[in-house]
C-alpha cells in the first residue's frame, strides 16, 4: 500500500465525546498529507506498470536470492469479522506471485491492532487501505522538519486475532 494525497491517519489520536450518556471515541485524521513530489513519482511508477515496464519480478527475485525469503506465503486468508474462524471466499488471482499495489490513506497508530472491527471502521470512515504502527511518527517528524514524506507499506496481516509472522519477510521485500 502506498500513500495517497491523504497521507496517514493517526487512528489512536482520537477524541472522546459524551453523547446521550455514552462515551464515544472518534478517530481524527492526521493533518499530515503526503509529499506532492513523491506522489507524482508514485504515479509515474504506476504508469510504467500499466505500460508493462514493471520491475517487480526482477527486484523481488534479486532480494530473494540474498535472504531467507523464497516466495509468497500460501496462507493468505481473510477471516470474517463476526466469526473469526470463518474464512472469507475471494476470487483467485491470475498471478498470485505478483504483488498487488493499492493507493490510499494509511491508518497509523502507537498500538498493535488486532481488532477487525476497528480496521473496518477505519476503512469505512477514512478509506484506509492499511493499518500500521510507524507512519504517524514519521509524518509528524517530516512536518516539523518541513520535509516531505511518503509511506509505502508491505502488508503482513489483516489486523485480526489470526495473526502470524509468515508474511513479514515477504512484505518487507515487496
Amino acid at each position: 500500500v502506498v500513500s495517497s494525497s491523504a497521507g496517514t491517519i493517526q487512528y489512536d489520536h482520537d477524541k472522546e465525546i459524551l453523547r446521550e450518556g455514552k462515551v464515544i471515541s472518534e478517530p481524527r485524521p492526521s493533518p499530515r498529507p503526503a509529499s506532492e513530489r513523491l506522489l507524482r513519482a508514485s504515479k509515474d511508477l504506476e504508469i510504467l506498470e500499466i505500460e508493462g515496464h514493471s520491475t517487480w519480478r526482477s527486484n523481488i527475485a534479486r532480494v530473494q536470492h540474498t535472504t531467507l525469503v523464497t516466495k509468497r506465503p500460501a496462507n493468505d486468508v481473510l477471516h470474517a469479522i463476526e466469526e473469526p474462524n470463518d474464512p472469507i471466499a475471494r476470487e483467485a488471482r491470475a498471478d498470485p506471485n505478483r504483488p498487488l499495489t493499492f493507493s490510499g490513506p494509511i491508518a497509523s497508530g502507537n498500538k498493535l491492532l488486532k481488532n477487525p472491527r476497528l480496521r473496518e471502521r477505519l476503512r469505512l470512515t477514512f478509506g484506509a487501505k492499511a493499518v500500521e504502527m510507524e507512519a504517524s511518527g514519521l509524518a509528524d517528524a517530516a512536518h516539523v522538519q518541513r520535509a516531505g514524506h511518503f509511506v509505502v507499506r508491505g502488508i503482513s496481516d489483516y489486523c485480526d486475532g489470526v495473526k502470524d509472522d509468515d508474511w513479514q519477510m515477504y512484505a518487507a521485500v515487496v
